[in-house]
């Protein structure tokens, strides 16, 4: 029998019709996504909401849908671009009074961190992205900026305006051991930004610390000045975002002509939002209105681990009875820092006592291999580390 090569050919032609019939039939019937408008939510991080840049997404001159015309040029369309929702965040959830205000395209904002109060960390450099960082590229062009929602081992979480129309969300690839995210096409990582310094530069801008039971306070000459009223003085900060296993310590450089110097830093977490003296540390300021410096180590229990939402400062039990500038405290700067806890306290309980001696002496005359008892960092453990031990005997390691 033979073959009709022609109506073989037919029925294949015919099949295929009524295929891309069917499936243009089901494409008309499955729910279509319309484009976002300007304006339009299309993202939410710490209750700060990222929108739409619409017909101006990643455009940057005159764009038309139809008769509808939009001049999408940067100086024209502050909103809703990248910088736009950044600022924003850094004023809302971070509280840095005016950073709605900042000024900048995308790529100066890194070069521009120490203006607006900012740590920069580069990428690939040695301190990993934390949720809330400012995340900044650069393509050569007017760059980009965005926010940092969180991380695991293979990719960092972003939200972001004026990137894509109908999503602020997206995430990136990078490699954890060495701290890089990798390039979006042109757009180079140039690495992140953080709010872990107060250097109180600007007149009349505390950085989001607040001063209670004081009668007064001021910014002036780059330092922060309370006058405080008669009990239970202290400043605390705006909502932070640190994780604790890149910062060890607070540094203070601060004057006090406080009553006393029962000093006290206390901090809450994301998972424990109140100041409580479960996570307290204590340390002795001067109070002969001279400037020092404190480093007061933070790192116990639990600190470790956690994200640092807030951080209070006690700087002396009480201030004068009436008000008067007689007692007033000054502080230069503050800093999430992060430090070793000293080697001397070898067995890290907060204090230098017996139980360091103990344990040095068995790694010294046993040949026990011990880290910590290498007080100075030589390699080797001997009476140098010895004699370094001998002259701390006594002292306590502020700890929570």
């Amino acid at each position: 029998m033979g073959t009709n090569k022609n109506g073989t050919k037919w029925k294949v032609v015919k099949l295929l019709a009524m295929l891309l019939i069917a499936g243009l039939i089901v494409s008309s019937l499955a729910p279509s996504v319309s484009a976002k408008e300007y304006g339009e939510k299309i993202g939410e991080h710490s209750d700060v909401i990222a929108k739409s840049n619409g017909i101006c997404t990643a455009k940057y001159s005159m764009v038309c849908e139809g008769e509808y015309c939009v001049d999408c040029s940067v100086s024209e369309n502050r909103y809703w671009q990248c910088v736009e929702y950044v600022d924003r965040f850094y004023e809302e959830a971070m509280g840095i009074p005016g950073a709605s205000n900042w000024l900048g395209h995308g790529y100066q904002y890194y070069s521009g961190a120490s203006v607006k109060g900012l740590t920069s960390y580069a990428n690939s450099g040695s301190m990993p992205p934390h949720s809330c960082d400012l995340l900044c590229f650069n393509d050569g062009g007017y760059g980009h900026v965005a926010i940092v929602m969180g991380t695991d081992d293979n990719y960092v979480y972003i939200i972001e305006q004026n990137w894509q129309r109908n999503t602020a969300y997206k995430s990136l690839s990078w490699d954890k051991d060495t701290n890089t995210i990798y390039d979006r096409g042109a757009y180079r990582v140039q690495g992140w930004l953080r709010k872990d310094t107060w250097n109180f530069n600007t007149s009349n801008n505390a950085e989001g610390w607040t001063a209670v039971n004081a009668e007064e306070y001021s910014v002036e000459d780059g330092k922060y000045f309370i006058n405080p009223e008669q009990t239970d003085p202290y400043i605390k900060s705006a909502s932070l975002s640190l994780n604790a296993d890149n910062y060890t310590a607070i540094e203070i450089n601060m004057a006090s002509n406080c009553l006393d110097g029962n000093a006290r830093i206390y901090f809450t977490t994301a998972d424990s939002p109140d100041y409580s003296e479960d996570k307290r540390v204590s340390f002795e300021a001067n109070n002969d209105g001279g400037w020092h410096t404190y480093t007061v180590y933070m790192a116990g229990n639990l600190w470790k681990g956690a994200t640092i939402t807030g951080i209070r400062i006690d700087p002396a039990d009480t201030g004068e009875e009436k008000a008067t500038d007689t007692d007033t405290i000054g502080f230069d700067w503050i800093k999430a820092v992060k430090i070793e806890h000293p080697r001397y306290d070898i067995n890290e309980d907060g204090v230098v006592n017996i139980l360091d001696t103990v344990t040095w002496k068995q790694c010294y005359y046993y040949d026990i291999p011990c880290k910590r008892c290498d007080c100075d960092e030589d390699g080797d453990i001997d009476v140098v580390d010895w004699a370094i031990l001998a002259s701390h005997y006594g002292e306590k390691i502020p700890t929570v």
